[in-house]
């Protein structure tokens, strides 16, 4: 009784005889799987007998290395002794045409391999690789593709992954199925592009403030060159409430690792990792336009700028006036707007001649300076200095002012002091200090200060003075 070995075609219903060249058998060869049902002794002998003769006679006697066999009921060996060629399991494929072969057509399955387990009362498919036809078959040109298809537990067959006939390895439905878990992650995922609309980086649980819980390395030759990390910002975040931050860092030149530059944290603001460490932008490649609100400068905020001062502010806030003198820096001490810069009147006024009067002076003598009239003046310090050419006391002394008022009318001390302890030994101070007082110069006191003036008169004959007077002031806008 002749044998054949046949594989059951689950779309045709039907079993496919498999006939190797020079054993073309009938229609009629008995099946090892028993059509008949009837386990009958010459089905199952009688095709195992012809399958051990064609081992025997084309593949050496049997030989598990150099033909095929059936090994007891759990597996098929296939064996070959070649310098060239391996053992190969081929599907062959073509669709019928009234009993001529004709051309497969996309996704056509060339070859299926299945797995059933028996669930205690049938046989259910668990995994199951399919080889199918892809693109568009022609002539000399059959493009091909893998599917593969696995059971989860309680589910039906999936379709899982797939390798396109251009080579890639793609989810079946996107954005469905992980590369890797949290247990058993690939080492290194090597690739020339990224390209995600979202990736996701994740520690499971138990991560707390500073953890890093993603993290982008760049890398060239081998080393990284710059990178991105995600941390949680808080060390409890709450169901729903995870505030993190996001640290970019670049490798600097003579080294092989990243170091931490930039940080965005939860509320959105840009930082540096490091207080003071790097530049937003350099001598060479200035951002054209830097639009803010409010600029912090050495722990002073600049508010803006405009032609009229914001509400509000805060003590050493910085505010740049557009319509003022072409455009001035002011600041907030705590109850006007003063100039950023402080100027400085030297009246460098030296009598070389004894000052005989002890009444005013000529103005002229002593030197009369006109202030601003176009902002109001704040005096913020001055000084009375000079040297006597003898012994003064308290009996012969000049008495040293620096006034404010009208010229030719009423003066009013702003600093004042007196030399009766001096000795003609060299420069002493006969006032100095803080005056921090306001000129309203364009306002109510308009009328009353005009300038300001060294004053000096002596008591007695204390000899000969030769004194300076120094202010400094700041302007001051509404």
């Amino acid at each position: 009784m002749a044998g054949v070995l046949k594989v059951w075609d689950a779309t045709a219903g039907a079993y496919v005889p498999v006939r190797p060249a020079g054993h073309d058998h009938s229609a009629a060869d008995t099946s090892i799987l028993d059509t008949a049902n009837d386990f009958a002794a010459t089905d199952v002998e009688g095709a195992l007998a012809e399958l051990q003769a064609d081992a025997e006679t084309h593949a050496g006697a049997a030989d598990p290395h150099t033909g095929y066999r059936l090994e007891s009921a759990t597996h098929l060996d296939i064996g070959t002794q070649s310098d060239t060629d391996a053992p190969s399991v081929i599907g062959y494929r073509a669709r019928d045409n009234a009993g001529s072969p004709e051309i497969v057509a996309s996704a056509d399955n060339l070859l299926v391999l299945r797995g059933y387990g028996w669930d205690g009362d049938s046989w259910e498919e668990s995994a199951r690789i399919e080889m199918l036809a892809a693109g568009t078959p022609a002539a000399g040109d059959v493009p091909g593709a893998l599917r593969f298809h696995t059971r989860a537990q309680g589910g039906a067959l999936t379709q899982r992954w797939s390798v396109q006939s251009a080579g890639n390895l793609v989810t079946a439905t996107d954005s469905t199925y992980d590369l890797g878990t949290t247990a058993n992650r690939p080492a290194t995922v090597y690739a020339d592009t990224l390209d995600a609309s979202t990736a996701v980086l994740a520690k499971p649980s138990g991560a707390v403030a500073g953890d890093v819980v993603g993290d982008l390395s760049f890398r060239g030759n081998g080393f990284e060159v710059a990178g991105i990390k995600a941390k949680p910002e808080v060390n409890t975040p709450a169901t729903g409430d995870s505030p993190g931050e996001l640290v970019f860092r670049t490798t600097p030149d003579g080294a092989s690792t990243g170091t931490d530059r930039w940080r965005i944290g939860s509320g959105g603001a840009l930082t540096p990792v490091t207080d003071s460490s790097v530049n937003l932008g350099s001598t060479t490649f200035r951002p054209s336009v830097v639009y803010t609100d409010t600029i912090d400068v050495g722990g002073y905020l600049v508010t803006g700028a405009g032609t009229a001062f914001p509400g509000s502010p805060a003590t050493n806030d910085h505010f740049f006036r557009t319509d003022l003198r072409g455009g001035m820096m002011f600041f907030w001490n705590g109850t006007y707007w003063l100039s950023a810069q402080e100027y400085m009147y030297d009246f460098g006024a030296l009598l070389a001649a004894a000052l005989v009067s002890s009444t005013f002076l000529a103005y002229g003598g002593l030197n009369v300076v006109t202030l601003p009239r176009d902002l109001d003046v704040y005096l913020t310090y001055s000084t009375i200095g000079g040297m006597v050419a003898t012994t003064n006391d308290g009996t012969n002394y000049w008495s040293a002012a620096l006034r404010k008022g009208q010229i030719n009318n009423t003066w009013t001390d702003v600093l004042s002091g007196n030399t009766s302890t001096w000795n003609p030994s060299g420069w002493t101070n006969a006032a100095n200090g803080a005056i921090n007082q306001l000129l309203d110069t364009t306002g109510t006191e308009a009328t009353n200060y005009h300038g300001l003036v060294g004053y000096a008169a002596k008591t007695n004959s204390p000899g000969d003075f030769y004194v300076s007077f120094n202010a400094g002031y700041r302007l001051r806008a509404t």
